[in-house]
């Protein structure tokens, strides 16, 4: 059994990394990396489309991630900030539980376990709440370490990776 001080030893955190930098971080992560990685992918914008007119935004739903992708984008037509392509195409208009839904079956569950905890996160700092703070801590630190370990995964990935992309 472990005695009192074992116990808050395992609770120190030894980094503490603020809200403010996670929410960076996956803000970076979303752009620089996890956009990228999902458009490569697709061969054409056509062929991405095609795979974003497939998938629906729930099960009842008629609309789609392509629908979804065009709305955003229409409401930027008369911003003063509009958000520039970098190669990804619509796929900058869309979040990071929908790049994870588009490629539907990941092989790599650990990975998709790493994403996952990502978009959650992401969710709970854009809505903040009163969370307790240790786990806060360790949560900020899990996933900057899964942003990590997802953008070096996405960097071992050297052809092009059909056996990600589900057959649906």
């Amino acid at each position: 059994s472990l005695d009192a001080d074992s116990i808050n030893d395992l609770k120190k955190i030894k980094v503490e990394i603020s809200d403010d930098e996670v929410m960076a971080k996956i803000r970076k992560f979303e752009k620089s990396a996890l956009r990228p990685f999902v458009r490569k992918f697709f061969n054409s914008n056509e062929e991405m489309e095609k795979k974003l007119k497939s998938k629906k935004l729930g099960k009842e739903s008629k609309k789609t991630l392509y629908d979804k992708a065009l709305s955003i984008q229409s409401k930027e037509k008369h911003d003063t900030m509009k958000s520039e392509d970098k190669g990804v195409g619509l796929l900058r208009f869309l979040g990071i539980s929908d790049l994870i839904f588009l490629l539907g079956y990941w092989p790599n569950y650990i990975i998709y376990r790493c994403l996952k905890d990502i978009a959650n996160r992401r969710n709970k700092l854009a809505h903040p709440n009163v969370y307790d703070e240790i786990i806060t801590k360790h949560t900020n630190n899990m996933v900057v370490a899964e942003i990590g370990i997802c953008v070096r995964h996405f960097e071992m990935q050297t052809s092009y990776p059909s056996e990600y992309l589900s057959k649906d």
